[in-house]
């Protein structure tokens, strides 16, 4: 009997590792997925000022 419980405990942990592994990743796929649009805004944020200064230098 005891071995069967130290192994339903062993499967237990094995299962409550692989959930806790899939957050992490989900985690760390939801932060870079952030950071790559924030690098995104950043970058259309500056094309725009880019092009609103040439336009603007053209101008002068």
């Amino acid at each position: 009997m005891e071995k069967i419980i130290t192994s339903n405990n062993s499967d237990a942990l094995n299962f409550l590792e692989d959930v806790q592994n899939a957050v992490n990743i989900y985690k760390v796929r939801n932060a870079l997925e952030a950071v790559s649009n924030a690098v995104s805004d950043l970058t259309k944020n500056f094309h725009l000022k880019a092009s609103i200064y040439g336009i603007m230098s053209i101008h002068k």
